[in-house]
């Protein structure tokens, strides 16, 4: 598989090469690092003055390199991609971890083991033990975690109040989840809202005991498509057909998150939502709380979503590449960083010292049982939640029957795995 994508990649050579000709040039002499990051070129908010203060930092603590952003919005997984096989792939790459199998496996990163070996100021144990696992391959380290997200089950305590329904509580099973719903619906609340994208509902077939792919990474039918995991989509179903969620057509109609407009009560997203919920006019932020996803586990399981930072391979000044992630990812400015509210911080002393916020200390009680996406294992994985999402869409539109979809889907899944 990797070198029919290492192929297709190759094709858009030339366009990585006009792609990185925008490239600020180096002036003075100086080391010049170029970071790449999926970002667009910025609102000029508070955000991105911290993170510009924090390149700032490290230049005027390094006058000999220069950093060059390399701003890639869009299909940045691509855009780096091309730049590998342009040979110009950035010096610091910001990756997620979703597509670091993709990048591992294609040779576009370099191994940070000898980096952490040979350097007795950077400790592997300042991190949280699963974020590392995301850049792990046979025993290598290519990218040091920067943050993270567990994906979580927010509720609105206010709407429960109202309907004079208990809050849920961590390790909650599919039939208490069940009868939540169908108490606020009681009381004319819609409880949930479903959403087709796959990372956000591919929780619930692990805690019913379901799984993806096969052991192997390698193939989906007799796995994605077993009567475990069509029960489960017909569970998730069957909250819509009950009028316990709303359709997919309500929500798209009304152009809003339901969510986050107040009309339901309870929501699957990921720390990023707190940003949002804040300026949300109809909610009160600090009346949401924070809960695992339903389980017939013995204890609940979630994936977490991950940015860290990696060396390009070929970089030509990879001593100057390790300050600089060292510099992103110290105590000092990881606190400065995550003061934005957007991730929990994969070091454990910034994410300890920011639980002193109830929500973001519900956050952290929930990492043990956080898995790292397929795709920092499987490299065409990405293929797998496009087509997640077309299967869900069609169960929840009512066009499929569950089994059918997940059958269907899977055999798709394996023809694109076996090219």
């Amino acid at each position: 598989m990797t070198t029919r994508r290492t192929t297709r990649f190759a094709v858009l050579g030339l366009a990585a090469l006009s792609l990185l000709s925008c490239a600020k040039p180096p002036g003075d002499g100086k080391i010049v690092l170029r970071i790449a990051t999926w970002a667009g070129a910025g609102e000029g908010n508070d955000f991105d003055k911290l993170v510009e203060q924090i390149y700032k930092d490290f230049e005027k603590q390094n006058p000999d390199i220069q950093l060059v952003v390399e701003n890639m919005p869009g299909d940045y997984v691509s855009k780096v991609m091309l730049s590998h096989i342009a040979g110009v792939v950035p010096d610091v790459t910001v990756l997620d971890a979703s597509s670091s199998a993709l990048f591992v496996k294609n040779g576009v990163l370099e191994d940070l083991t000898p980096f952490i070996r040979n350097d007795p100021r950077f400790h592997e144990s300042d991190f949280y033990e699963n974020t590392l696992q995301a850049g792990t391959y046979n025993g290598h380290l290519y990218s040091i975690p920067v943050d993270f997200t567990p994906m979580v089950m927010y509720y609105n305590k206010d709407l429960f109040d109202r309907a004079g329904v208990p809050y849920p509580r961590n390790g909650w099973t599919y039939q208490q989840f069940h009868d939540t719903c169908a108490a606020l619906a009681k009381k004319g609340q819609k409880a949930f809202v479903m959403s087709t994208w796959m990372p956000g509902w591919v929780m619930w077939l692990w805690n019913n005991g379901g799984a993806v792919l096969d052991p192997t990474g390698t193939r989906a039918s007799g796995t994605l498509d077993s009567p475990q995991n069509a029960t489960t989509v017909e569970f998730l179903k069957e909250l819509v057909d009950q009028g316990y969620a709303p359709k997919l057509s309500e929500v798209a109609a009304t152009g809003v998150d339901p969510f986050a407009n107040g009309d339901v009560a309870m929501a699957v997203s990921g720390h990023w939502s707190i940003i949002g919920y804040k300026s949300a006019k109809k909610i009160d932020w600090r009346h949401l709380g924070i809960v695992s996803m339903p389980t017939e586990l013995p204890s609940p399981a979630t994936v977490y979503y991950e940015s860290g930072l990696g060396i390009g391979h070929g970089c030509k000044h990879p001593e100057a590449a390790w300050k600089f992630i060292k510099h992103f990812t110290s105590y000092q400015n990881q606190m400065r960083y995550n003061s934005s509210g957007i991730a929990v911080c994969a070091r454990k002393d910034v994410a300890t010292e920011r639980a002193k916020d109830p929500i973001e200390r519900d956050f952290l009680n929930l990492i043990p049982g956080a898995r790292p996406p397929t795709g920092t294992q499987v490299e065409g994985y990405a293929f797998v939640e496009q087509q997640g999402e077309k299967m869900m869409e069609s169960v929840l539109n009512g066009r499929r029957k569950p089994a059918d979809a997940l059958r269907e889907m899977a055999q798709r899944v394996d023809r694109e795995f076996s090219k």
